[in-house]
């Protein structure tokens, strides 16, 4: 489960072009506490909107084929998706370095100040 994670920011540095069922899937994957079947994100997102099962499977394959997600097979001919967390902590690894360099250049960071004067 990730509660602070930028699922926009995920979908954008993969590569892939951002649309409203692409995050909404990645985001019913990375909030499931556990791993989470297509069935189960298909009625997750029939609550707040009807999604045809196709496109469905399709972002799923989209997003574990760009490796933000991985599918966990279960032997009974059902996967269940989840977070590729490396993926995921390398994101905010990088966001976090681009924010501390950020943080640096505007003299914010006392260290940094004393180390470019």
């Amino acid at each position: 489960m990730c509660n602070q994670c930028d699922y926009v920011n995920l979908i954008e540095h993969s590569g892939l072009g951002q649309t409203p069922n692409r995050l909404r899937v990645l985001e019913i994957i990375g909030n499931s506490p556990h791993p989470i079947s297509a069935q189960e994100i298909i009625a997750a997102l029939n609550q707040s909107r009807d999604v045809n099962r196709v496109t469905v499977y399709r972002i799923l394959d989209l997003l574990v084929g760009n490796k933000l997600v991985e599918r966990i097979s279960a032997g009974d001919r059902c996967s269940y998706m989840k977070l590729n967390t490396m993926r995921t902590l390398a994101n905010c690894l990088m966001r976090e370095a681009k924010y501390q360099m950020e943080w640096c250049l505007v003299g914010t960071v006392p260290t940094c100040r004393t180390a470019y004067q």
